[in-house]
């Protein structure tokens, strides 16, 4: 067991916690209701950041909010098509329809107009099939 420190992004509040050797979360909750990042090796400087680093930092950071919204869309019968973007993409979907079908809506299309569409290609398609 090994304790851990954490800190929080606008209070500053630190917290200890004691977890098994790599176990301990990258986060945790500060009682002010903000975000606590864990502290390694408290006041000493690990590593310059770096693109990959930044980059590593900003995924976690997403996948912070994403990773939740993603469970409650699964347990709610619905299948995103990854994990990033799931919390911008809970609040504006319905359905699974409105899922597979995002960047047509995206694009200022309505629901029937895309099912109008996709009706006219398969319809286009059985032609195609028909004449061979």
């Amino acid at each position: 067991m090994a304790t851990y420190v954490y800190q929080c992004s606008e209070c500053l509040e630190r917290l200890e916690e004691v977890w098994q050797i790599g176990t301990a979360p990258r986060r945790a909750q500060c009682e002010c209701g903000h975000d606590m990042r864990l502290v390694i090796g408290v006041g000493v400087n690990v590593a310059h950041p770096d693109a990959d680093t930044r980059a590593a930092d900003a995924r976690e950071d997403r996948w912070h909010k994403d990773m939740p919204a993603y469970y409650r869309m699964r347990s709610a019968g619905l299948q995103p098509k990854g994990i990033d973007g799931a919390a911008a993409l809970e609040g504006t979907v319905g359905d699974q329809w409105d899922i597979e079908h995002k960047t047509f809506t995206d694009q200022g299309y309505t629901r029937t107009q895309v099912q109008d569409a996709e009706q006219r290609g398969a319809e286009l398609q059985a032609e195609m099939l028909n004449r061979g």
